[in-house]
């Protein structure tokens, strides 16, 4: 009895260790290439950027590549150094790891935000500026393949001081911005990629 025990215990542990190797795993790519998208660099972080890219390229039509498990490259995030320019090669190192051959690192270089108070001090003005940019590398040599950037994009919004102003990453009018450049990027992000795949940009309507 303790041996059947114990080789059931063991079988249900090894069990549960497959299925979270199988979260953490690239997303099936059905034998497409695989491609990593990150958020990067860190000073330029608006966090869901990389969800947002993947989104709009995907509504790019058949885009005949995959992405890297999303999970897996926020873990990735949080234990490589993406600060300044070594964010470059900390993607192109994340990129291989998952034997993607490009990666694309999507960020804010423009990212500012002016509060100004009313005359009455109970409401404010909240001027946001943006601008996005989307880096692709190449992981075999950590080399910049493309560089795109979007217009600088600008918005104000008024509300009460009774509202807590949230942390500029997370500030909404930032988010709005930063949805509107990622979506311009988007369709030049997916052209990069497919230059760089020896992809026929005509292959997209089959």
């Amino acid at each position: 009895m303790r041996t059947h025990i114990t080789f059931r215990t063991l079988l249900i542990a090894a069990v549960a260790g497959l299925l979270v190797l199988a979260g953490c795993a690239p997303a099936a790519g059905g034998g497409q290439p695989l491609i990593a998208v990150l958020n990067g660099p860190a000073s330029g972080r608006i966090a869901g950027s990389a969800e947002v890219l993947q989104q709009d390229m995907s509504r790019q039509g058949p885009l005949h590549f995959a992405f890297v498990n999303g999970s897996a490259m926020r873990f990735a995030e949080g234990h490589n150094d993406f600060h300044h320019d070594r964010a470059i090669t900390s993607a192109g190192r994340v990129a291989r790891s998952y034997g993607a051959p490009y990666a694309v690192l999507i960020g804010a270089p423009t990212l500012k935000r002016t509060i100004a108070l009313s005359r009455s001090g109970g409401a404010r003005s909240v001027d946001v500026t943006v601008q996005m940019e989307a880096v692709v590398v190449d992981a075999a040599n950590d080399q910049v393949v493309s560089r795109l950037t979007s217009q600088s994009m600008e918005r104000v919004r008024y509300e009460s001081t009774d509202i807590t102003v949230p942390p500029i990453q997370q500030d909404p009018t930032a988010q709005a911005l930063r949805d509107q450049g990622v979506a311009d990027l988007a369709p030049a992000v997916v052209g990069a990629l497919w230059s760089g795949l020896g992809i026929d940009a005509g292959a997209s309507g089959g």
